[in-house]
Formats: C-alpha cells, sequence, structure tokens
C-alpha cells in the first residue's frame, strides 16, 4: 500500500470517529422524534420494533467507539478491521433509518408523510456531510436510506406520491454528487499533506546525510591533520640532526673542512633543505585545503618586499649566470600578509631561475591601475607547452621537469595562488614556448597614507652577519632525543661563555631549573611524560622562575602548534630543523638582555 493510500486510510477513520459521537446522538433524537410523530398513525408494536432495532444500532456504533479508543491508547489509531465495522454500521442503520419510511409510512396523512420524508432528508444530508470522506459508507448508508422510502412512494402513487418521488430522486443525486465532490477533495487534501510530509522527510534526509558526510569530512579532515603533524614531527627529528651537523661541518665547527669536502656537505646541506621545503609545502597545502590559513592583513609598501625577495634569490642566480633585475621602484602601497607576499615572489622567482637558460635573464616590473597593481616575473626559459598550460595549477604537477636533474615539488604555484587568492589577490601566466614565461601576481592597493612599518621591515636587513657580540650565562637545554642534545652541544661550542646543561625530561628539567636558575631554557614540547608546554605553565606560575625567558625547540610545526606554544608565553618558538645562525644569535640576544 503505498503512503497516500495508507495516509487516506488513517485519517478517514479518524474524521469518521470523530464525527461518529455527534451522528449517534442525532439518530438517536431523530428516532425518537419519528416515534413520537408517528405513534397514532401505525401501530405501536411495529414503531416500537423498529425504535428497538433503531437503537440495537445505535448501541453497536457505542461498541465502535469504545474499540477505537482503546486502540488510541495502544497507540493503534489505524486498523481496517475497525473501518469495516463502521461500514458495516454505515449499511445497517441506513437500512433501518430507510424502513422507517416503508414501515412506518402514514397511509392518507399527508403532513405526517411529508414530515417524516424531512427527516430522512435531513438525516441523509448530515450523514452525506459526515460520510462523504469515505465513499463506500457514504453511499451504503444513502442508497439504503433512500430505496424503501422511494419504494413505497411508488407502492402509494398519486400525484403528491409522485411529485415527493421526484424530488427525492433528484435530492439523491444531489447527495451522490456531493459525496464523489467531497471525498475528492478530501483525497486531493490528504495527497498534499502527504507529499509535503514526503517533501519534508525528503529535505530532513538529506539534511542528516549532508550532516554525516560534513561529521565525516570533519573527521577525515581531522585524521589527515593528525598524520601530518605526526609525519612532519618525525620527518623533522632525524632532519635536524642531518640539516643541524652539516651546518656545522660546512661553518667549520666541528673541524676545518678540506675543499674537495665542501662539494658533499653542500649536497647534504641542499637535499636536507629540499626534503625541509617539501614538509613545509605540505603543511602550507593542507592546512589552506582545510580552510585554517591565517593571514596578517597589513598595509605595507610593496618595493621593500620586492627587494628582500630579490637579495634572497641572487645568490641562486649568479651560480647560473642569470641577470636579475627589479624594476619595481615605486613607493606603491597594498595590502597584503607580508610574510605570505613574500613566499608568493620567492616561489616565482626561484622558478624563474631553476627553469631558466644558463646565462638568462628575470626582470621584475610593476603594473598599476586605478585599484591594483600586477607584479611581473619574466623569464628567459623555454617556456610552457600549450597541451601543459591546464595541469600547471594542480598539485604536484612539475609538467616533465621531474625527468631533469631540476629539483622542485609541483606545489610551490598551488600553494601561490590560494595565498594570493586569501589576499584578495590572483596569479596569471602566460608563455611563449622558446622565449619564456610571465607570471604576475595581482594585489588591491591601499590608499592609506602610512604602512605598517613594523609589518614591513626588509628582511636583507635580519640577513645581515654583523659581529657576534659575546654571551655568558647558563642555558638548560630540556630534550628527551640523544642525537638532538648532541647537536646542541656542538652548537653551543661557539658559545664558549654559555654552560649548558641537559635534561631529559621536563619533570627532570624543572628540578634543575629550580636548582640552577638558568639565563635561559630550550624546551622541546613532545616529552616523555609531562608535556613542554605543561612544564611552561608551571614555570610561569612560580614567582621564582616566572621570569626566566624560555624558547621551543620543537619538531611540532603545525601552525596551531606554534600558536599555541606563543599564547602559552615561550619567548620564541624555533621549529626542527633549526638554522644554526638564527638560533645563536637568538641566544646571545637574550642572554645580552638578561645582564642589563
Amino acid at each position: 500500500m503505498t503512503a497516500y493510500a495508507v495516509a487516506l486510510k488513517r485519517d478517514q477513520t479518524r474524521l469518521l470517529y470523530h464525527s461518529l459521537p455527534f451522528s449517534l446522538a442525532a439518530n438517536a433524537l431523530a428516532a425518537i422524534a419519528i416515534v413520537v410523530i408517528q405513534r397514532d398513525a401505525v401501530t405501536h408494536h411495529l414503531l416500537f420494533g423498529w425504535l428497538i432495532a433503531t437503537y440495537a444500532i445505535l448501541i453497536a456504533g457505542v461498541v465502535l467507539t469504545a474499540l477505537w479508543h482503546r486502540r488510541t491508547l495502544s497507540g493503534k489509531q489505524h486498523d481496517p478491521r475497525w473501518l469495516r465495522g463502521y461500514q458495516i454500521y454505515s449499511a445497517v442503520l441506513g437500512l433501518i433509518l430507510g424502513l422507517s419510511g416503508a414501515l412506518l409510512f402514514p397511509v392518507g396523512d399527508t403532513a405526517r408523510q411529508m414530515f417524516l420524508f424531512l427527516v430522512l432528508a435531513g438525516i441523509g444530508a448530515g450523514a452525506t456531510t459526515a460520510l462523504a470522506i469515505e465513499r463506500v459508507s457514504a453511499f451504503s448508508f444513502l442508497i439504503l436510506m433512500t430505496f424503501p422510502a422511494l419504494a413505497r412512494l411508488l407502492v402509494e402513487g398519486g400525484e403528491i406520491a409522485f411529485a415527493t418521488l421526484g424530488l427525492a430522486a433528484i435530492f439523491f443525486l444531489y447527495l451522490s454528487a456531493s459525496i464523489v465532490r467531497g471525498e475528492r477533495s478530501f483525497g486531493d487534501n490528504v495527497r498534499l499533506r502527504v507529499d509535503a510530509r514526503i517533501r519534508e522527510q525528503s529535505v530532513q534526509k538529506a539534511a542528516a546525510e549532508l550532516r554525516a558526510a560534513k561529521e565525516q569530512a570533519e573527521q577525515a579532515n581531522q585524521a589527515k591533520s593528525v598524520f601530518l603533524a605526526s609525519m612532519s614531527h618525525e620527518l623533522r627529528t632525524p632532519l635536524n640532526s642531518i640539516i643541524g651537523f652539516a651546518q656545522m661541518l660546512d661553518m667549520g665547527m666541528v673541524a676545518p673542512l678540506a675543499p674537495p669536502q665542501r662539494e658533499p656537505i653542500g649536497h647534504i646541506l641542499a637535499s636536507g633543505r629540499h626534503l625541509l621545503g617539501l614538509i613545509n609545502g605540505i603543511l602550507d597545502l593542507a592546512s589552506i585545503e582545510a580552510g585554517r590559513l591565517d593571514l596578517v592583513i597589513v598595509r605595507m609598501p610593496l618595493e621593500p618586499v620586492i627587494s628582500d625577495a630579490a637579495a634572497l634569490t641572487r645568490p641562486a642566480a649568479h651560480q647560473r649566470n642569470i641577470g636579475l633585475h627589479n624594476y619595481c621602484n615605486s613607493e606603491t602601497l597594498v595590502r597584503a600578509d607580508t610574510a605570505r607576499l613574500r613566499q608568493i615572489l620567492l616561489n616565482f622567482l626561484s622558478n624563474a631561475v631553476k627553469y631558466n637558460r644558463e646565462g638568462g635573464s628575470v626582470d621584475i616590473s610593476c603594473a598599476r591601475s586605478d585599484e591594483s597593481v600586477r607584479i611581473i616575473v619574466a623569464d628567459t626559459g623555454p617556456g610552457i607547452d600549450a597541451e601543459h598550460r591546464s595541469q600547471l595549477f594542480k598539485p604536484f604537477q612539475r609538467l616533465g621537469a621531474e625527468r631533469t636533474g631540476i629539483e622542485g615539488t609541483g606545489i610551490g604555484l598551488v600553494i601561490s595562488r590560494r595565498l594570493a587568492e586569501a589576499m584578495g589577490g590572483s596569479i596569471g601566466f602566460d608563455s611563449q614556448p622558446g622565449e619564456g614565461s610571465r607570471f604576475w601576481l595581482e594585489l588591491p592597493l591601499d590608499r592609506s597614507i602610512r604602512s605598517d612599518a613594523a609589518e614591513t621591515a626588509p628582511m636583507t636587513a635580519c640577513m645581515e652577519t654583523p659581529v657576534a657580540p659575546h654571551a655568558e650565562g647558563k642555558v638548560i637545554y630540556v630534550e628527551d632525543n640523544p642525537t638532538n642534545v648532541t647537536v646542541m652541544r656542538h652548537v653551543f661550542r661557539r658559545l664558549p661563555g654559555v654552560e649548558l646543561l641537559t635534561a631529559e625530561n621536563a619533570e627532570e628539567g624543572l628540578a634543575m631549573i629550580r636548582t640552577n636558575r638558568p639565563d635561559l631554557v630550550l624546551m622541546d614540547i613532545n616529552l616523555p611524560g609531562m608535556s613542554g608546554l605543561d612544564a611552561l605553565r608551571i614555570l610561569k606560575a612560580d614567582p621564582v622562575t616566572a621570569a626566566i625567558p624560555v624558547i621551543a625547540v620543537s619538531a611540532a610545526a603545525m601552525p596551531r602548534d606554534i600558536q599555541s606554544g606563543l599564547d602559552a608565553g615561550f619567548r620564541d618558538y624555533l621549529t626542527k630543523p633549526f638554522d644554526v645562525q638564527a638560533l645563536l644569535s637568538r641566544i646571545r640576544e637574550i642572554l645580552q638582555d638578561s645582564r642589563r
């Protein structure tokens, strides 16, 4: 049975039940009225026999009402057997009322005849109104009530009888049409409600499926984030040793290198940094795809950032005899994230150098419009074939460069485009095979008068190597990995005036800090037992140790890890593998401050 048929029967049953008490009361009163009016026109035994039969069927209606109430209490509001019982009840009641028109017919008394038929007409009209929603009950009642009276009029004969018969027939046809229209209208109403219910259920189902899909996607996203964080940590830990020792060898911190030794050490450093760049790129891409990219959009002059990126790229260009020319010298202000803008420009310039020809050139230019500025990086490389252009901004697509000796990951441009869009800008390119390519970044202008100078300090100023000041003091390094401890001991050989103490876990480190009162603490995050974050909170809660500067040195390098660490109170957060020179500079700076 369809949903519509089930709903139709349920609603018919419910409405018939609700109309049943009124039907019982009306028919009981009508029966009494017929008996009272006809008491002198027919024999009493016939009159009371009919009355008893009528009340017997009305009692059956009371039983039907009780059965419905009982089933309602048990939660069964639709029972086909109850509806069939009601149909039988209606047919029998109609027959008994119809027999009143035949058996109680007052021969020769026109007034009482008209009264009797008026009562039957009223009962028929009322029953039609109540029963029109269910055709079987309505027609069985109407037919069985009407035909005995009509048959009696045929037998009676006479002009008045035939006139009454004609009116009764017309009335019967009118009531029949009313029943058909009533049931059709009721059915249409039920169908509309069923359709609305089905649509609502479909919407609810779709919403539930959407919620489930969203939860599943969030769980998958969370699982991916956990995997990436774990992968990053596990790869950064050995890389810290590889890059750290390679830096110290290259700097001559372990022993002076002979010229033939410098080349393999350079390869180790380059390969380690390439792997680190791949890890950082994957983490960046994952953060962007997960919608967790944090940007700090500020007003900033464009030229210093371009100059910084050009200065960082110039050594690589010089190795391949590539001329790098910066023609952007205006004081144009834009709105962007300084670090991310520098990242995009470095990607453009690095690609322009890597995929260029020996002795080629790279030109940086700017084109300004009313609302935006376009930074263009043009190279003289081989260009990009038309069939490869659709793959250019897809992750890990290197367009055949993977078969060459040129290092790369295939995700730099993907990340750059997402970053540009997040800053309200765009990225595009054009290329001529055999002549070169032009990549551009378009950013919205900022027409404010001043720029946020603190955000736009040139990187080149940070890269200058001043004379290293002498540093003295005591430093405690809390680290559970013995190899990382060894790397740090070698680093501190460049700080002869600084005493380095080490602890294998946070609990040992806290005891050592309280005993030795160091000038600086270097703290790993993922420690056995208590974490570095928990240890920091304990130090900050103790007035004796609260002022001791603590730097996080951790392989937990996800953006949320770094932000959590800085929010917790770390003076700085260095990710492994760390840059040795940067670490030494930071240590000297903090120790100098603590001595003032």
